[in-house]
This record gives structure tokens, C-alpha cells and sequence, in this order.
């Protein structure tokens, strides 16, 4: 992987930061929306196709079976912002230099895009056949991200590793 598609060292902390915290946010909101109702409020939002309200039109007892195409809607955008904020802390996390960037460490990391596709895809095809309808849903959901979430697990593991024989046999010789 060449380096000039990677970012640079000092924003690794900052979106490692960010992103450790907007998965904590999600995970909760996703447990319990609940807890979150006073800080996300209906806002209206362009949508090219999406269930809600209506900015403009009228109030409908069965709103929540009819779609709307191009228009604007009220939906509450917390999720959506704490998703946005996941993907791209992950992105800037998982792809920004190391302190020191040699060989080593682009091997490292590409075996582990390649070891989180792999494995990414082996659960998704196993929830394909454990999952049905709504839940589902979810399953599409964390897919979004867990590619990155586990490229990110086994590229950290394997610095970690790395480092540590790395230090073992320079204290050796």
C-alpha cells in the first residue's frame, strides 16, 4: 500500500478518539433510543426515499407504510450523525500512518484488509442464514462498519505484536 493514500500520523489519536466513542454512543443508542429522546429531536430532513412525516403535505395515520420519494420528511438524525462520525473516524483511524512506516508494516496491514474482508464476509454470509426480516435490517447495519471495526482489531494486534518481538530482540542483541 502506498503511502500517499494514507493520512498522516497525527490525526491517528484524534480519530481513534472519536471513533471509540461515537461505537460506544451507537451501541447504546441502539440498545436504548430512549436514553437519547431529549438530545434528538425531529429535524427535517431531504430524503430520497424514506418513511416519516411530511414537511409539506398531510398528516397520515399510515405513515409508517408509505414512502415518500424526494421530499422532505422529519427524522431524527442522531443515529445517522454517530454512523457518519463511526465511518469516517474509522477511515482516517484505520488508514493513518504508523510512526514509522516501513515494509513490515504495510505487510501488516495488508494481510489485515485481507483477513478482515475474509472475515467479514464469512459472518455476513452466516447471518444471511440465520437472520430474517426486520432483524436483518441490523445485521446490514453493523455490516457497514465491521469491516473496518475488525481491519482495525487485527492491524492493531498485529503492530502490537510486531512491536513487542521487534523490542525483545533488540534487547537480546
Amino acid at each position: 500500500m502506498k503511502e500517499r493514500f494514507l493520512f498522516p500520523h497525527r490525526f491517528r489519536n484524534v480519530s481513534g478518539l472519536i471513533f471509540l466513542l461515537s461505537l460506544l454512543l451507537l451501541t447504546v443508542f441502539v440498545i436504548d433510543s430512549d436514553l437519547f429522546s431529549k438530545i434528538n429531536p425531529e429535524m427535517p430532513v431531504f430524503a430520497i426515499a424514506g418513511n416519516g412525516q411530511p414537511v409539506y403535505g398531510e398528516y397520515s395515520e399510515t405513515i409508517i407504510l408509505s414512502t415518500h420519494w424526494f421530499k422532505f420528511i422529519y427524522n431524527e438524525t442522531l443515529d445517522e450523525v454517530l454512523f457518519i462520525l463511526l465511518i469516517i473516524s474509522g477511515i482516517v483511524y484505520a488508514f493513518s500512518k504508523e510512526r514509522i512506516e516501513d515494509e513490515m508494516t504495510r505487510q501488516i496491514r495488508l494481510e489485515s484488509l485481507a483477513w478482515a474482508t475474509y472475515f467479514n464476509y464469512f459472518i455476513l454470509l452466516a447471518c444471511y442464514l440465520l437472520f430474517y426480516g426486520l432483524p436483518f435490517l441490523y445485521v446490514l447495519m453493523i455490516a457497514m462498519f465491521s469491516n473496518l471495526l475488525f481491519f482495525i482489531i487485527r492491524f492493531r494486534w498485529s503492530v502490537y505484536k510486531y512491536n513487542k518481538e521487534f523490542n525483545e530482540e533488540q534487547i537480546k542483541n
